[in-house]
């Protein structure tokens, strides 16, 4: 299997029951009087079927005995029959059990007590003999976050690694201890960090590419966000991840569109999202588009697929040109995006959750400035990423900068606007209080959170509030649809019921509602309540807006992070901020206060359905929106256009000096610049340099063309190009490959070469790309024939050619020579590009930086890229690392082989500098024209 055709092979989530029967905790004597036999696999699955159809007190203590047999059997089991035990007859029984959710019921204080056995174990690292074992009774107990880990993942048993490797990025089906959100970001933190510790290590070997494959797979981020913490360090590994494993893939991440020299016309606007359907985020990123100034931009829209929608066709009617991507070519994809030349690219997906499409195509470069909205609710953690757009009354604590690897955009006012004016759904539910048995005389707390919002830290407030307001019943709608098909309902409920019946709240006053097919049905019914409870630590928004949008006042908190933020916005939008407190003491004043103050009540009901909110809500002012959002566009591109006319007003010397400091060193140039190849310079640095500044009339020298993967991208540009290639096995192919553009493509079976000979002996090696005048260092020789030999002076004379944009050569070895033969007073071109190697006894480090010190005298400066490959190439193995960038400068000295590519260019060629400059700025953890904007 490729590694391209692993890393799109996602796989999806599995469903779960729900219920409204909570599952009872086994006592000891359900386990200790299984333990005596192994449970089989049938027993297991019957046991498993029969919980998952009525998960009762019977059949969750049967499940449980089951249960600890096979993980008393792991335990009694000696470490070197772990592994046969484990693949050939207790995995399908854990992914069974794992499959159950019984792990998302209680345990009792035996169970609790055996848990710390396993972890002591655990925690001695994976060296001791108990921690496979106890690895694996942990995977069927609980989740990851509540164990130790005991090293890093390379150290894990083989045959465990890739089951251990997956438990660590599992997401809980739900938390049912206080502290249990903040203890699995912690988790998350930890486990990322093993993962990034590997893939980062520079061994791209099959463990490494194995954790990294799986981790794009499986990695699920939802269960990250609902505590107050900075997640931006846990995401700026998520994002090295991500861009290692595309580069590994040949994915050329960065790109180097060359700024406009002059802008005329309208900015160009991308925007994207995987599709436009009745999402929330569809609405969302509507109001950025709905009104922008189409005097002031070109906006194209793009999504993976076509709905037929009539949002899509709203959206689009409000664009110049709505295209769709290739379907589940991502490359293909990145290249449309690319070729249409953005000045700005706004994603509308959330890129934080899973590795989506809109996550990969955000860790390209594919426009000039790329955004993300608040559809991604923390930051995106991805190197190509540069601002995330939010507000001001959204984020108003001072460190929310620090939150994110994006520069944090803030627009005057909230960032919570919405187009469900456009929202054309009628209700279908016929709903009363009384046919949900709900008494007239009681007072009505309702929640539309999401089940992953509500936390046991919010229920035990909750608790709190109806314990002191008696005549009160809470209604929740927690399972969303947009977040999930189905949820645990069972464990969610009796983890609620039994915090209600500590407050001394009969849990009979809890409702939990299904979710309607239609908006308009859920405002029927949150219009039955008296009063609404907003979720935190992260905030209500579209489900606030329903709230609001029925008439029923809402009871927020404030957070300390720009996703608690939402709901307190929101309010100020509508000057009540009396509705938002700021702690959880003040939250609960403020519900039974409201509760026990009907005429308070009955006048902030009345402020929500009066004609200005009802009419012409700010939450759905799309108008005023899209112009804060265009707003924010013009001063972005503004200030890029700024700091590139600036850095074009410069001297060559400045401006190869100001390139230069952009060249990051160490680690931080392996991050971004890693895989950045021959192909990578061509089609990440030529190829885009060219289209802007070279037209159908110019031409191509290939020198060593083998099969013209180089020479495609400008045939197709419809540039002439000759390409150059002395083997007779590979010349098929080219032909085969430039048959189709004609007189346009011209294929010389020759060699290039100084010599002045008419042929050549030409070594054939037994490694595709490794023949040459010579015998390769890096492979043996098959056979040796005599080639024809020519030098580029004599032909270009020949054909009459005065004038080449580009020379490449790859001649093994005879690079050096092949560009002597070219007369560069009578041809010069404007790039030349070509490999080299100390490896070769031709060009040692002396020879190449003679040829470095001769191209200056000829009025070319160089940037040279070096390469790394300990030692792989000698042995076969084709994995090598940039170590080094150089530009206009000599090779030093390092006690090792230098290899890599060197492109010369003409020494006062500011537009290529500039090019250049754009691509090294994106490989920088901050753009440099962001760091100019203090004041957004």
């Amino acid at each position: 299997m490729s590694k391209n055709s692993r890393l799109f092979g996602f796989l999806g989530g599995r469903k779960a029951q729900g219920s409204s029967t909570a599952p009872a905790p086994a006592s000891s004597n359900d386990r200790a009087a299984t333990t005596a036999r192994a449970p089989s696999i049938d027993d297991v699955r019957s046991a498993v079927d029969a919980f998952r159809a009525n998960p009762d007190p019977r059949t969750a203590a049967q499940l449980r005995g089951l249960l600890w047999g096979l993980v008393d059997l792991l335990l009694q089991q000696p470490a070197d029959a772990l592994s046969t035990l484990w693949t050939d007859t207790l995995r399908p029984m854990s992914e069974a059990l794992k499959g159950s959710g019984l792990r998302a019921s209680g345990r009792d204080a035996r169970e609790d007590q055996q848990l710390g056995v396993l972890r002591l174990a655990l925690a001695q690292g994976w060296n001791s003999p108990t921690a496979a074992g106890a690895a694996v009774a942990g995977t069927l107990l609980v989740y990851a976050y509540e164990l130790p880990l005991p090293g890093p993942l390379r150290s894990a048993p083989d045959w465990l690694r890739a089951d251990w490797a997956a438990f660590l990025l599992e997401m809980p089906d739900v938390f049912n201890r206080e502290g249990d959100a903040e203890a699995y970001a912690a988790h998350l933190l930890r486990a990322v960090s093993l993962f990034h510790a590997e893939i980062e290590s520079g061994r791209e070997d099959r463990i490494v590419w194995d954790l990294a494959d799986g981790f794009l797979q499986r990695a699920n981020f939802v269960q990250a966000y609902f505590n107050q913490r900075n997640l931006r360090e846990l995401y700026r590994l998520r994002g090295d991840i991500i861009a290692r494993m595309l580069s590994w893939t040949g994915a050329q991440c960065l790109y180097a569109l060359p700024p406009r020299a002059e802008r005329h016309g309208r900015i160009r606007v991308g925007i994207y999202a995987q599709q436009f359907s009745a999402h929330t985020e569809t609405f969302f990123t509507i109001s950025a588009l709905d009104f922008l100034d189409r005097e002031r931009f070109e906006v194209v829209l793009y999504a993976n697929s076509k709905t037929g929608h009539r949002l899509e066709q709203h959206a689009a009617s409000r664009c110049d040109r709505f295209v769709v991507l290739p379907a589940g070519d991502l490359a293909a994809q990145v290249r449309a995006l690319r070729n249409d030349d953005l000045d700005v690219l706004l994603i509308g997906t959330n890129m934080t959750t899973v590795t989506n499409s809109a996550t990969l195509l955000g860790a390209h470069r594919v426009a000039r400035v790329q955004v993300a909205s608040e559809s991604s609710p923390v930051t995106t953690g991805l190197h190509a990423m540069d601002v995330l757009i939010s507000a001001e009354w959204n984020a108003p604590n001072q460190d929310a900068p620090d939150h994110y690897t994006e520069l944090l955009w803030l627009m005057p006012e909230s960032n919570n606007v919405y187009a469900y004016q456009y929202d054309q759904d009628r209700a279908g539910v016929n709903v009363t209080r009384e046919s949900l048995g709900l008494a007239q005389d009681r007072i009505v707390f309702f929640s539309g959170a999401n089940y992953y919002k509500i936390l046991p830290e919010l229920t035990a407030v909750w608790a709190r509030i109806l314990a002191q307001v008696p005549s009160s019943v809470l209604v929740l709608m927690p399972f969303n649809p947009n977040w999930r098909d189905s949820y645990l309902g069972s464990p969610f409920l009796a983890r609620i019921s039994s915090q209600l019946r500590d407050a001394g709240v009969a849990p009979e006053r809890l409702k939990l509602l299904q979710a309607v097919p239609t908006r308009a049905d859920v405002h029927r019914i949150i219009g039955l309540a008296d009063i609404y409870l907003d979720s935190y630590p992260f905030a209500g928004a579209c489900s606030l807006v329903d709230t609001l949008v029925a008439g029923v006042p809402p009871v927020a908190r404030r957070g300390s992070t720009n996703r608690s933020g939402h709901a307190a916005s929101m309010l100020r939008a509508l000057d009540m901020q009396e509705l938002v407190a700021e702690s959880a003491e003040a939250y609960i004043d403020l519900a039974v206060q409201l509760a026990k103050d009907r005429p308070r009540r009955e006048r902030l009901a009345a402020q929500l359905r009066s004609a200005p909110i009802r009419d012409d809500p700010p939450f759905q002012d799309t108008r005023a929106y899209s112009k804060r959002v265009g707003a924010a566009f013009a001063k972005l591109v503004g200030a890029y256009d700024e700091y590139y006319r600036e850095l074009s007003a410069l001297s060559p010397d400045e401006l190869v000096a100001r390139t230069a400091a952009l060249v990051p060193a160490g680690a931080a140039l392996e991050a971004g610049l890693s895989a950045f190849n021959d192909i990578a310079i061509n089609e990440s640095l030529l190829v885009p340099f060219f289209r802007a500044h070279a037209d159908t009339s110019a031409r191509m020298l290939d020198v060593g063309a083998c099969f013209g993967e180089m020479a495609l991208p400008f045939l197709t540009q419809g540039w002439e190009v000759h390409l150059f290639e002395p083997d007779p096995d590979s010349r098929p192919t080219l032909e085969q490959n430039s048959a189709a553009f004609g007189p346009k493509a011209r294929v010389i079976g020759a060699a290039v070469s100084n010599a002045g000979a008419a042929s050549l002996s030409f070594h054939k090696s037994q490694t595709r790309g490794l023949s040459g005048l010579s015998a390769s260092p890096y492979g043996e020789t098959a056979e040796v024939i005599e080639v024809p030999c020519l030098r580029l002076a004599d032909y270009c004379a020949s054909e009459g050619i005065d004038r080449v944009e580009f020379l490449k050569i790859d001649a093994e070895g005879h690079d050096f020579e092949a560009l002597e033969s070219l007369d560069l007073s009578r041809v010069a071109p404007r790039i030349i590009m070509l490999e080299f190697g100390t490896s070769f006894a031709g060009q040692t480090l002396a020879a190449l930086n003679t040829l470095l010190a001769r191209m200056k005298g000829c009025g070319y400066r160089s940037v040279t890229f070096a390469y790394d490959d300990d030692s792989n190439l000698r042995r076969g193995i084709w994995s090598y690392r940039l170590k080094r960038v150089l530009v206009d400068a000599p090779c030093p000295e390092t006690g090792g082989d230098w290899f890599g590519n060197i492109l010369f260019f003409r020494a006062a060629d500011t537009a290529f500098l500039l090019a250049l400059h754009a691509l090294l700025d994106s490989a920088q953890p901050h753009r440099a024209f962001l760091a100019r904007i203090s004041d957004p």
